[in-house]
Protein backbone atom coordinates (compact mmCIF):
# COMPACT_ATOMS: atom_id res chain seq x y z
CA UNK A 1 0.00 0.00 0.00
CA UNK A 2 1.54 3.88 -0.66
CA UNK A 3 0.79 5.12 2.30
CA UNK A 4 2.57 3.05 3.92
CA UNK A 5 5.91 3.49 1.78
CA UNK A 6 5.34 7.40 2.68
CA UNK A 7 4.55 6.45 6.51
CA UNK A 8 7.44 3.73 6.71
CA UNK A 9 10.27 6.34 4.98
CA UNK A 10 10.16 9.18 7.47
CA UNK A 11 9.57 6.50 10.27
CA UNK A 12 12.86 4.87 9.26
CA UNK A 13 14.77 7.78 8.62
CA UNK A 14 14.02 9.29 12.42
CA UNK A 15 15.02 6.06 13.58
CA UNK A 16 18.45 5.80 12.25
CA UNK A 17 18.63 9.79 13.07
CA UNK A 18 18.27 9.04 16.42
CA UNK A 19 20.46 6.05 17.11
CA UNK A 20 23.46 6.96 14.74
CA UNK A 21 23.48 10.15 17.00
CA UNK A 22 22.89 8.62 20.07
CA UNK A 23 26.06 6.47 19.19
CA UNK A 24 28.46 9.25 17.70
CA UNK A 25 27.68 10.80 21.29
CA UNK A 26 28.13 7.64 22.92
CA UNK A 27 31.05 7.00 21.45
CA UNK A 28 32.58 10.84 22.21
CA UNK A 29 33.31 8.26 25.81
CA UNK A 30 32.93 5.13 25.62
CA UNK A 31 35.26 2.63 25.47
CA UNK A 32 37.04 4.21 28.29
CA UNK A 33 40.06 2.30 26.91
CA UNK A 34 41.73 0.84 23.61
CA UNK A 35 40.07 -2.51 23.04
CA UNK A 36 42.26 -5.20 20.42
CA UNK A 37 41.28 -8.10 18.57
CA UNK A 38 45.14 -10.31 19.21
CA UNK A 39 47.27 -7.09 18.87
CA UNK A 40 45.22 -5.18 16.36
CA UNK A 41 43.70 -2.41 17.57
CA UNK A 42 40.09 -1.47 16.99
CA UNK A 43 39.49 1.67 15.40
CA UNK A 44 37.61 4.82 17.34
CA UNK A 45 38.78 3.23 20.68
CA UNK A 46 39.17 4.32 23.27
CA UNK A 47 36.71 7.17 22.59
CA UNK A 48 37.44 10.59 21.70
CA UNK A 49 37.64 12.53 25.02
CA UNK A 50 39.47 9.60 26.80
CA UNK A 51 42.25 9.48 23.88
CA UNK A 52 42.63 13.14 23.49
CA UNK A 53 42.14 13.80 27.48
CA UNK A 54 45.70 15.69 28.00
CA UNK A 55 44.98 17.86 24.89
CA UNK A 56 41.36 18.67 26.06
CA UNK A 57 42.59 19.43 29.79
CA UNK A 58 45.76 21.37 27.95
CA UNK A 59 43.11 23.38 26.08
CA UNK A 60 40.19 23.82 28.91
CA UNK A 61 43.25 25.04 31.81
CA UNK A 62 44.14 27.87 29.28
CA UNK A 63 40.55 28.57 28.28
CA UNK A 64 40.20 28.77 32.47
CA UNK A 65 43.03 30.98 32.80
CA UNK A 66 41.99 33.51 29.82
CA UNK A 67 39.29 33.50 31.76
CA UNK A 68 39.88 34.01 35.39
CA UNK A 69 42.86 36.32 34.65
CA UNK A 70 43.72 39.53 36.79
CA UNK A 71 41.29 41.82 35.76
CA UNK A 72 38.54 39.74 36.24
CA UNK A 73 39.72 39.11 39.47
CA UNK A 74 40.58 42.04 40.58
CA UNK A 75 37.33 43.45 39.55
CA UNK A 76 34.95 40.52 41.94
CA UNK A 77 37.74 41.10 44.84
CA UNK A 78 37.30 45.18 44.93
CA UNK A 79 34.27 45.28 44.29
CA UNK A 80 31.71 47.00 46.57
CA UNK A 81 29.58 44.30 47.02
CA UNK A 82 32.40 42.20 48.11
CA UNK A 83 33.68 45.33 50.22
CA UNK A 84 30.72 45.51 52.29
CA UNK A 85 30.39 41.92 52.88
CA UNK A 86 33.82 42.20 54.04
CA UNK A 87 32.88 45.30 56.28
CA UNK A 88 29.90 43.83 57.34
CA UNK A 89 31.58 40.56 57.87
CA UNK A 90 34.62 42.62 60.24
CA UNK A 91 31.87 44.82 62.22
CA UNK A 92 29.60 41.68 63.17
CA UNK A 93 32.82 39.83 64.62
CA UNK A 94 34.06 43.00 66.43
CA UNK A 95 30.59 43.55 67.59
CA UNK A 96 30.31 40.18 68.70
CA UNK A 97 33.26 39.94 70.87
CA UNK A 98 33.20 43.22 72.74
CA UNK A 99 31.26 40.83 75.61
CA UNK A 100 34.30 38.17 74.89
CA UNK A 101 35.92 38.12 78.17
CA UNK A 102 38.07 35.55 77.35
CA UNK A 103 41.87 35.97 77.61
CA UNK A 104 43.95 36.16 74.22
CA UNK A 105 45.22 33.17 75.78
CA UNK A 106 42.52 31.27 75.88
CA UNK A 107 41.38 31.83 72.68
CA UNK A 108 45.13 31.21 70.89
CA UNK A 109 44.79 28.42 72.81
CA UNK A 110 41.88 26.77 70.85
CA UNK A 111 43.83 26.64 67.90
CA UNK A 112 47.49 25.93 68.87
CA UNK A 113 49.02 24.29 71.48
CA UNK A 114 50.78 25.25 74.63
CA UNK A 115 53.87 24.29 73.36
CA UNK A 116 53.29 25.75 70.12
CA UNK A 117 52.69 29.03 72.02
CA UNK A 118 55.51 28.90 74.11
CA UNK A 119 57.62 28.44 71.01
CA UNK A 120 55.95 31.30 69.38
CA UNK A 121 56.51 33.66 72.17
CA UNK A 122 59.96 32.56 72.55
CA UNK A 123 60.32 32.72 68.43
CA UNK A 124 58.83 36.29 68.95
CA UNK A 125 61.36 37.57 71.89
CA UNK A 126 64.46 36.42 70.46
CA UNK A 127 63.52 38.04 67.27
CA UNK A 128 62.58 41.57 68.72
CA UNK A 129 65.73 41.47 70.70
CA UNK A 130 68.17 40.63 67.76
CA UNK A 131 66.58 43.47 65.48
CA UNK A 132 66.98 46.07 68.49
CA UNK A 133 70.54 44.68 69.48
CA UNK A 134 71.51 45.01 65.52
CA UNK A 135 70.50 48.70 65.22
CA UNK A 136 71.72 50.19 68.47
CA UNK A 137 74.53 48.22 68.68
CA UNK A 138 75.58 50.20 65.31
CA UNK A 139 78.14 53.11 65.99
CA UNK A 140 76.58 55.09 62.83
CA UNK A 141 72.60 54.49 64.58
CA UNK A 142 74.07 55.92 68.17
CA UNK A 143 75.43 58.73 66.78
CA UNK A 144 72.50 59.28 64.91
CA UNK A 145 70.07 59.24 67.96
CA UNK A 146 73.05 60.97 70.13
CA UNK A 147 72.63 64.04 67.20
CA UNK A 148 68.65 63.84 67.36
CA UNK A 149 68.78 64.09 71.73
CA UNK A 150 71.46 67.06 71.24
CA UNK A 151 69.04 68.75 68.86
CA UNK A 152 66.10 68.57 70.71
CA UNK A 153 67.89 69.67 73.68
CA UNK A 154 69.32 72.86 71.65
CA UNK A 155 65.21 73.70 70.48
CA UNK A 156 64.51 73.81 73.72
CA UNK A 157 67.11 75.74 75.24
CA UNK A 158 66.18 78.41 72.32
CA UNK A 159 62.86 79.13 73.60
CA UNK A 160 64.53 80.03 76.93
CA UNK A 161 65.41 83.86 77.17
CA UNK A 162 68.92 85.15 78.12
CA UNK A 163 71.26 81.95 79.26
CA UNK A 164 69.34 79.74 77.54
CA UNK A 165 70.22 80.68 74.03
CA UNK A 166 73.48 81.41 74.95
CA UNK A 167 73.83 77.25 75.83
CA UNK A 168 71.88 76.23 72.79
CA UNK A 169 74.75 78.38 70.62
CA UNK A 170 77.27 76.41 72.84
CA UNK A 171 75.50 73.06 72.17
CA UNK A 172 75.55 73.72 68.26
CA UNK A 173 78.82 74.46 68.13
CA UNK A 174 79.83 71.65 70.23
CA UNK A 175 77.24 68.74 69.04
CA UNK A 176 79.31 67.02 66.44
CA UNK A 177 82.16 67.08 69.65
CA UNK A 178 79.44 65.37 72.30
CA UNK A 179 78.05 63.11 69.64
CA UNK A 180 81.38 61.35 69.53
CA UNK A 181 82.00 61.21 73.29
CA UNK A 182 78.54 60.22 74.19
CA UNK A 183 78.70 57.67 71.05
CA UNK A 184 81.62 56.39 72.69
CA UNK A 185 81.03 55.76 75.73
CA UNK A 186 76.83 54.62 74.96
CA UNK A 187 77.75 52.16 72.93
CA UNK A 188 79.95 49.39 74.53
CA UNK A 189 76.96 49.79 76.92
CA UNK A 190 74.51 49.13 74.64
CA UNK A 191 75.88 46.03 73.06
CA UNK A 192 77.02 44.26 76.40
CA UNK A 193 73.34 44.76 77.42
CA UNK A 194 70.45 46.10 75.53
CA UNK A 195 69.43 42.25 73.66
CA UNK A 196 68.62 41.03 77.34
CA UNK A 197 66.88 44.14 78.56
CA UNK A 198 64.48 43.61 75.13
CA UNK A 199 64.21 40.02 75.87
CA UNK A 200 63.07 40.78 79.46
CA UNK A 201 60.97 43.79 78.84
CA UNK A 202 59.19 42.05 75.75
CA UNK A 203 58.88 38.94 77.54
CA UNK A 204 56.47 40.87 80.23
CA UNK A 205 54.63 43.23 77.70
CA UNK A 206 53.55 39.56 75.27
CA UNK A 207 52.61 38.25 78.83
CA UNK A 208 50.62 41.02 79.45
CA UNK A 209 49.02 41.12 76.04
CA UNK A 210 48.12 37.40 76.04
CA UNK A 211 46.71 37.78 79.59
CA UNK A 212 43.92 40.44 78.60
CA UNK A 213 40.25 39.95 77.55
CA UNK A 214 39.68 40.05 74.15
CA UNK A 215 36.69 42.60 74.97
CA UNK A 216 39.42 44.99 76.75
CA UNK A 217 41.83 44.76 73.96
CA UNK A 218 39.10 46.01 71.04
CA UNK A 219 38.01 48.71 73.99
CA UNK A 220 42.08 49.69 74.03
CA UNK A 221 43.65 49.04 71.13
CA UNK A 222 40.75 48.90 68.21
CA UNK A 223 38.10 51.27 68.93
CA UNK A 224 34.23 51.31 67.29
CA UNK A 225 33.46 48.58 64.94
CA UNK A 226 32.92 50.61 62.19
CA UNK A 227 36.47 51.96 62.83
CA UNK A 228 38.18 48.48 62.76
CA UNK A 229 36.22 47.62 59.69
CA UNK A 230 37.29 50.31 57.95
CA UNK A 231 40.55 49.13 58.67
CA UNK A 232 40.53 45.98 58.06
CA UNK A 233 38.85 46.39 54.41
CA UNK A 234 41.30 48.93 53.66
CA UNK A 235 43.97 46.89 54.40
CA UNK A 236 42.61 43.93 52.27
CA UNK A 237 42.36 46.21 49.55
CA UNK A 238 46.08 46.89 49.95
CA UNK A 239 46.47 43.28 50.26
CA UNK A 240 44.79 42.95 46.78
CA UNK A 241 46.17 45.41 44.69
CA UNK A 242 49.31 44.97 45.22
CA UNK A 243 50.32 41.23 46.30
CA UNK A 244 47.23 39.64 43.21
CA UNK A 245 49.80 39.26 40.72
CA UNK A 246 52.18 37.63 42.19
CA UNK A 247 49.63 35.26 44.13
CA UNK A 248 48.29 34.29 40.48
CA UNK A 249 51.74 33.59 38.99
CA UNK A 250 52.48 31.34 42.11
CA UNK A 251 49.06 29.75 41.41
CA UNK A 252 48.97 29.25 37.93
CA UNK A 253 45.28 28.25 37.22
CA UNK A 254 45.58 26.64 33.81
CA UNK A 255 48.24 24.39 35.46
CA UNK A 256 45.66 23.47 38.81
CA UNK A 257 42.95 22.93 35.83
CA UNK A 258 44.98 20.84 33.82
CA UNK A 259 46.72 18.88 36.57
CA UNK A 260 42.88 18.30 38.15
CA UNK A 261 41.02 16.99 34.56
CA UNK A 262 44.40 14.55 33.63
CA UNK A 263 43.96 13.24 36.92
CA UNK A 264 40.40 12.90 37.68
CA UNK A 265 38.73 8.81 36.57
CA UNK A 266 37.67 9.17 32.87
CA UNK A 267 34.40 7.64 34.01
CA UNK A 268 34.17 10.98 36.85
CA UNK A 269 35.09 13.11 33.68
CA UNK A 270 32.14 12.00 31.50
CA UNK A 271 29.78 12.03 34.37
CA UNK A 272 30.04 15.53 35.10
CA UNK A 273 30.47 16.54 31.27
CA UNK A 274 26.86 14.75 30.97
CA UNK A 275 25.50 16.74 33.85
CA UNK A 276 26.71 19.62 32.26
CA UNK A 277 26.01 19.33 28.45
CA UNK A 278 22.67 17.08 29.19
CA UNK A 279 20.09 19.08 27.24
CA UNK A 280 22.26 20.01 24.75
CA UNK A 281 23.31 16.49 24.09
CA UNK A 282 19.79 15.04 23.66
CA UNK A 283 19.09 17.81 21.96
CA UNK A 284 21.26 16.48 19.71
CA UNK A 285 20.32 13.19 19.08
CA UNK A 286 16.33 14.57 18.47
CA UNK A 287 17.96 16.99 15.88
CA UNK A 288 19.47 13.72 13.87
CA UNK A 289 15.73 12.29 14.63
CA UNK A 290 14.30 15.30 12.95
CA UNK A 291 16.67 15.57 9.92
CA UNK A 292 16.33 11.92 9.84
CA UNK A 293 12.34 12.10 9.62
CA UNK A 294 12.56 15.00 7.17
CA UNK A 295 14.95 13.49 4.88
CA UNK A 296 12.70 10.08 5.22
CA UNK A 297 9.83 11.97 3.69
CA UNK A 298 11.52 13.76 0.98
CA UNK A 299 13.27 10.42 -0.27
CA UNK A 300 8.90 9.06 -0.12
CA UNK A 301 8.75 10.73 -3.02
CA UNK A 302 11.50 9.81 -4.90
Amino acid sequence: MDWIHYIMGPLVGAFIGWLTNGIAIKMLFRPLTPKYIGKWRIPFTPGIIPKERDRIARSVGTVAESLVDEPALRRTLLSEEMLDKIRAGVRSFVNAQTCNTATIREVISGYVSADSLSRLVEHTRSTLADMVYQRVSDTAFCRGVTMEIIDHINERLRSVAGIGKVLAAFGNATRGAVATAVTKSVTPILKSSSRDIVYRVSGSEIDSLLDMSVNTMIERFGGSPDRIADKVTEIYVSTVSSKLPAVLAEINIAGIVERSLSEMDIADVEKMLLQVMHKELRAIVMLGALLGFLMGIINSFF
